[in-house]
């Protein structure tokens, strides 16, 4: 008897290693386009760097907590600098999805863009991402809603990719006018909005709702079992994202997973916080633009890679000594006003049926 509880204990073990940390996914490491651009750093990436070391200093001295996340959503916010775009901002009324128009002059209220912010699910918000919103506002011609999700730690995990699935669906049936079906539709996000657009559109797929025409993600966070080797590798050289992953990065795999599988209630290798371990089939054409030197290089390469294999139409672009999420700094930044015109020229080449770059 005693044999046999051993041995059903090894198994449970086995299993709940596996549960929690899923398959092996590094047979899709097989690699990286070149470079679109940044090979060289500039004088523009120099004054980046300052503005996320003051940024990620900003909360320096303050302990974990309240006061540190509330500083930190504030700097955040105040990132932003939309007074040099000629678009507007709306908010959306009570009953509606949280959020706000950015609508430009030439912008088309039936050819919509669903907007997710970053933040690592903690922080971030329309008004810290409307440098981005406004500039794909001028450059696509789309009516752009920027949906304000709820976010961690007052609300649960999955509550933003709710808030992500019902925004786009809400957005099908409503533009800047009011009621109205959409023409075109597409969605965008970066890092941990992109996180939640990718697994929003597995989810609108899986339910048979009407789904998008055009996906985008931006430096996006697609396998939160943190098991890529460009997370450790680019470590010192992602300025943006190392000071805080480090802390994760030590701490063992185990008890990391098991934190995050008791946070969310989900496996860390569930689709519906890894969308890179779901299923990628049958999905819209998929932009995703990274930098070779940050953190979450693998999560789009593999993604890409991955979509690839089970026939998905993805494209994948890369920049060299980017930071992560370079395109707030359009359009003072060379290379982010290049991926933003990138992300417009995609969306127009979807649109219109033509082909596209791999």
């Amino acid at each position: 008897m005693f044999l046999f509880f051993v041995i059903l204990l090894i198994v449970a073990a086995i299993g709940l290693f596996f549960w929690l940390h899923g398959d092996d996914l590094s047979r899709f490491d097989k690699g990286y386009p070149k470079p679109i651009a940044g090979t060289v750093p500039s004088e523009g990436v120099a004054a980046v760097v300052q503005s996320v070391a003051g940024f990620t200093g900003a909360t320096a001295g303050l302990k974990p907590g309240r006061a540190r996340l509330a500083m930190l959503r504030q700097a955040l916010d105040g990132i932003s600098d939309e007074k040099r775009f000629d678009v507007s901002f709306r908010q959306n009324a009570a009953g509606e999805p949280p959020g706000e128009w950015v609508l430009s002059a030439n912008s088309d209220p039936d050819r919509r863009l669903l907007y997710v912010h970053g933040g690592g699910f903690v922080a971030g918000s329309p008004k810290s991402h409307r440098v981005i919103t406004s500039a794909l506002a001028e450059l696509t011609g789309m009516a752009v809603f920027s949906l304000d999700y709820r976010l961690v730690p007052e609300h649960s995990r999955l509550a933003g990719l709710d808030d992500t699935e019902n925004a786009f669906t809400w957005l099908t049936k409503n533009g800047p006018q009011g009621p109205g079906l959409g023409r075109f539709m597409a969605i965008a996000g970066d890092s941990a909005g992109g996180n939640l657009i990718l697994t929003a559109v597995q989810r609108l797929r899986d339910k048979g709702l009407k789904n998008a025409d055009a996906i985008v993600g931006i430096c996006p966070s697609t396998d939160v079992t943190m098991r890529s080797p460009s997370l450790r590798a680019n470590l010192t050289s992602d300025l943006m994202l190392g000071g805080g992953l480090a802390p994760l990065l030590r701490m063992p795999t185990a008890l990391r997973h098991a934190m995050i599988a008791l946070t969310s209630k989900r496996s860390p290798a569930s689709p519906e916080l890894s969308p890179l371990r779901g299923d990628l089939k049958d999905l819209a054409p998929i932009l995703l633009q990274v930098s070779l030197t940050e953190m979450l290089l693998d999560d789009s390469a593999r993604y890409f890679h991955r979509a690839k294999s089970q026939g998905g139409d993805v494209v994948l672009h890369t920049y060299d000594n980017m930071v992560h999420v370079w395109h707030m700094f359009y359009p003072e930044l060379s290379e982010a006003k290049l991926a933003l015109e990138g992300v417009a020229d995609f969306l127009r080449a979807v649109e219109e049926g033509g082909a596209r770059a791999a």
